[in-house]
């Protein structure tokens, strides 16, 4: 007989744990019985959905337990492209790491989280995203026209700027970006050779 698998061990659809999350707002206890059964689940969700104010509501008691809380919350406010609380979240917090996981999540959220980001950090843009190359070949690789005019708008250092090591126009053109990609390049002045 196939075993029969536990149905309460698995956490509640996102829906689901949005609705406990709403249902417990103002109630502190609450907050901290969920944060306690479904922590960075629920932490994903939230940073989703919420304001700014009930994004403190909900760091103050996440904190308590979990002093990554404000950058798990920094990183994926910046994926789900949340700008209200990426960008709260991001003055409440007095030394946020600009790493890899929050700039490869800021690409995932687009042109106004990048804004808020640059606002605070304008060096970040040209910096490597580890192995991902930067800001403006996974712009590229995501097929962002968006992003990619933006942050050539912004003055990315387009003569630099690589994916995964390839010069990011030779690397368009290999992926099979847009035309309109690959003009943009052009026509911000991207070398076209493979170094």
């Amino acid at each position: 007989m196939p075993a029969v698998e536990n149905q309460q061990s698995r956490p509640p659809p996102d829906a689901d744990l949005e609705a406990s999350w709403r249902a417990a707002k103002g109630d502190s206890s609450m907050l901290a019985g969920l944060w306690q059964d479904y922590g960075l689940k629920l932490l994903r969700v939230v940073s989703r959905v919420a304001d700014s104010n009930e994004m403190d509501q909900f760091l103050d008691v996440a904190l308590q337990t979990d002093l990554n809380a404000e950058q798990t919350v920094l990183e994926q406010s910046a994926s789900a492209g949340n700008v209200a609380v990426f960008r709260h979240v991001l003055e409440r917090m007095p030394e946020p790491l600009l790493g890899m996981n929050l700039r490869l999540g800021a690409i995932r959220g687009g042109v106004e989280i990048w804004r808020a980001l640059l606002a605070y950090n304008r060096d970040c843009m040209n910096w490597e995203i580890g192995h991902h190359g930067d800001a403006l070949g996974q712009a590229v690789l995501k097929r962002n026209t968006d992003l990619v005019r933006y942050l050539l708008s912004e003055g990315i250092d387009v003569q630099n700027s690589n994916f995964v090591g390839m010069p990011v126009l030779p690397a368009a053109k290999s992926i099979g970006a847009s035309p309109e990609i690959i003009e943009l390049l052009e026509a911000y002045g991207a070398p076209d050779e493979e170094v």
